[in-house]
């Protein structure tokens, strides 16, 4: 059940509709409500095709799932230095582990706490990249966990990719274009 969807507002995670490919898979809505004072997001809602909702609160820095708000300090666990994009993220028997990969440009999640993750990813979410040079790349989801986990999911790749993006998003661009530009030449 591995199912595609794209982003339709660049790079903009707070509001946005998350479309299924298909058609048939219905649309997750972003939907943030700003502070008109430094207009900074207070709360990021989730709403998936069927019903489900879930809330970033950014100020608490909490994840609500369920109407329960959930500390993200209490949920999320980075996994090695204080430079590591991996994470290991625990809500009630649910656990799962998010790495970003340079390599494919995108956060990745496995259920559960394999060390090393196993094969399986369940949710892949490459974030917008725009380019120098061609078309930019929308962002993009795959989902093969079922409603309720993905509501969770999706609002911790969101989170991540919000609080952490800045970090890595600049200098990917930058190699990759780089990269891209040279092999389309033949100088490597």
């Amino acid at each position: 059940m591995n199912q595609r969807y794209i982003f339709d507002n660049e790079s903009n995670y707070y509001n946005a509709t998350i479309s299924g490919a298909d058609n048939a898979s219905g649309s997750y809505t972003l939907t943030s409500v700003v502070r008109p004072a430094n207009g900074v997001p207070n709360t990021t809602i989730l709403q998936s095709p069927w019903g489900e909702e879930g809330v970033i609160h950014w100020r608490d820095r909490e994840i609500e799932v369920d109407g329960v708000r959930h500390p993200i300090d209490t949920i999320k666990q980075r996994e090695g230095g204080p430079r590591s994009l991996t994470y290991l993220w625990a809500l009630g028997k649910s656990q799962w582990r998010s790495k970003y990969m340079s390599d494919s440009r995108s956060w990745k999640v496995w259920s559960g706490r394999d060390n090393p993750p196993s094969d399986t990813v369940v949710i892949e979410f490459k974030p917008y990249r725009s380019k120098t040079f061609g078309k930019a790349d929308a962002a993009e989801l795959r989902i093969s966990v079922s409603d309720k986990d993905a509501i969770f999911v999706i609002l911790f790749l969101i989170y991540l990719q919000i609080i952490e993006g800045p970090r890595f998003s600049f200098m990917d661009r930058m190699l990759g274009d780089l990269f891209a530009s040279s092999m389309s030449s033949g100088s490597l």
